[in-house]
């Protein structure tokens, strides 16, 4: 039997949200399998998102200094530093093919982080606060959601954007559905958003 609660306990010391992610349980399992008990330093500011690749070899971490972190949990050590943002991190997610990691920030922007190289992408459209951050399942779209009510989805290719939705309360949480045709979105207003790219129709259920 594995126990993962001495990462967790670790976990919990980098962030107060860190448990709150879902990759939390997973991280916490395959940190205890491989003995992981060392506290990687590295930002000087708080840690608000942290999210795994689908390989869990990676852990990328955003934080309250505007940067982001990639580490190598084979190696122990931060292996990428990924600056662009001058405020927060808001959200962080890597791209299901491994190839790519997303990051919000209160600055207004979306990057687009090339995993292999560090090369960034800002995305630009949203004018205040981009709260959440959602890869399709197949890798090729990327949706955002921003607290000036609007939400986009972008080419990851091009990084042209599509303005979905534009209201007055802001939108927080995204994913996208097993099979790639809707996000769904929550809102400030507790509403909920459901969103299908390709024929741009959508429906609001209300809070």
């Amino acid at each position: 039997t594995v126990d993962p609660s001495h990462t967790a306990a670790w976990l919990e010391r980098l962030s107060d949200r860190a448990l709150s992610e879902p990759q939390s349980y997973e991280l916490a399992i395959a940190g205890a399998r491989s003995g992981f008990a060392w506290e990687l330093r590295g930002h000087t500011a708080d840690i608000e998102i942290l999210s795994t690749s689908p390989d869990h070899s990676l852990v990328a971490t955003g934080s309250d200094d505007a940067t982001i972190r990639v580490w190598s949990i084979a190696e122990m050590k931060s292996v990428r530093e990924l600056v662009g943002h001058i405020g927060p991190l808001e959200d962080l997610r890597f791209s299901p093919d491994g190839n790519h990691l997303a990051s919000a920030g209160t600055d207004g922007n979306v990057y687009l982080w090339d995993v292999h190289t560090g090369i960034g992408r800002k995305l630009s459209g949203h004018k205040s606060t981009v709260r959440g951050v959602a890869f399709s399942p197949n890798s090729r779209q990327l949706a955002s959601t921003g607290e000036d009510g609007t939400l986009f989805v972008w080419d990851v290719a091009t990084g042209t954007g599509t303005l979905l939705s534009q209201r007055s309360h802001g939108w927080r949480p995204v994913l996208w559905s097993r099979d790639g045709k809707t996000i769904i979105a929550g809102s400030f207003d507790g509403s909920i958003g459901y969103f299908e790219p390709a024929t741009k129709a959508s429906r609001l259920i209300a809070g």
